[in-house]
Formats: structure tokens, sequence, C-alpha cells
């Protein structure tokens, strides 16, 4: 009986899934790849932080930025500004 309440008293480990994170630069950027890289970047840190908020632990992949990026774009020639908005899913177990 007693390893029995033992047992019911360790918590399951959480089961590994995704959490979509956003990122929305606003409109700061001159160079499109750069307000794409940054886009991610924020959607993985948003992702990041719901995985921790949710209790798990995230993984990035070393080195690599992953994630779907759009961009808009006003002016036009030097004047042209970017804003790019991205999606993140970061491994969370």
């Amino acid at each position: 009986m007693f390893v029995a309440g033992i047992a019911a008293a360790v918590p399951a480990p959480a089961l590994a899934e995704y959490f979509a994170g956003y990122g929305d630069t606003g409109w700061s950027f001159d160079n499109k790849r750069d307000c794409c890289d940054e886009a991610i970047a924020l959607a993985q840190d948003h992702s990041m932080l719901l995985c921790e908020n949710a209790g798990g632990h995230a993984r990035v992949r070393s080195g690599s930025r992953r994630g779907n990026c759009e961009s808009d774009a006003r002016g036009n020639g030097r004047h042209r500004i970017y804003r790019c908005t991205a999606r993140a899913d970061v491994y969370c177990r």
C-alpha cells in the first residue's frame, strides 16, 4: 500500500510538444533579411517563454533560426523600411 502512495505522489513526466510563438518587429528595419531574422528570434523567445511557463524546458537547435517570416515594406529606394512578423515552434519537454 505504501508503494502505491509513493507512485501517486511522483508527477508524471510532461509530454513533449511544441508551443507556437509569435514575433513582430514593427516598422524598424531597412534590410529585409535582418528584419526576418529578428522576427524569428522574437518568435522563438516567445515560444520558449510559453514552454517554461507551462513547466517545460525548451530545446532550440544550436546556431539555427527556424520559423516562418512574412514581411511588409513601405517607401522606396533608400527610404524603404520593413516590418516583419514570424511564427516559430520550439520543442518543449
